[in-house]
């Protein structure tokens, strides 16, 4: 996912230890975007939804016909 995220091929031979430093800046922007969200006020939009608690899960499978 990585590599196809950042367009790198398998026949690129990148080491591994450059691909361990794309993962660590992808995450330290994930964490980033985190700190973001949750400087916000409660009232806002982005952090009701991180808050929100789904109250009946629906039923594994296609729904009735009838």
């Amino acid at each position: 996912m990585v590599r196809w995220m950042c367009g790198i091929k398998v026949k690129d031979g990148i080491p591994s230890k450059v691909r361990d430093d794309i993962i660590l800046v992808l995450q330290q922007n994930r964490l980033h975007w985190y700190w973001h969200v949750l400087q916000k006020e409660d009232s806002d939009l982005v952090k009701k939804c991180m808050e929100y608690a789904v109250e009946d899960a629906r039923p594994r499978g296609s729904p009735k016909k009838t």
